[in-house]
């Protein structure tokens, strides 16, 4: 018998329990967040990098104006 009267060996388990369902709640976490992205992608993949292409020409071409002259 441990500390107040709870063994060793049920804190083990209890610990590994937890372990497992933090486990399997960041696990579910990721899955939702990477199925957010490929339903984004999906839907708005062509605007989203056509507009990313945009805006990075805008910003060289800025910088580049900016220490040409």
């Amino acid at each position: 018998m441990g500390v107040f009267g709870t063994s060793n060996g049920t804190i083990i388990n209890t610990m590994a329990s937890n372990q497992q369902a933090q486990f399997k709640s960041i696990n579910n976490l990721l899955t939702l967040q990477e199925n957010h992205v490929e339903d984004f992608f999906q839907y708005h993949g062509e605007a989203f990098l056509t507009a990313l292409a945009q805006l990075v020409e805008d910003v060289v071409e800025k910088v580049l104006g900016q220490m040409l002259p």
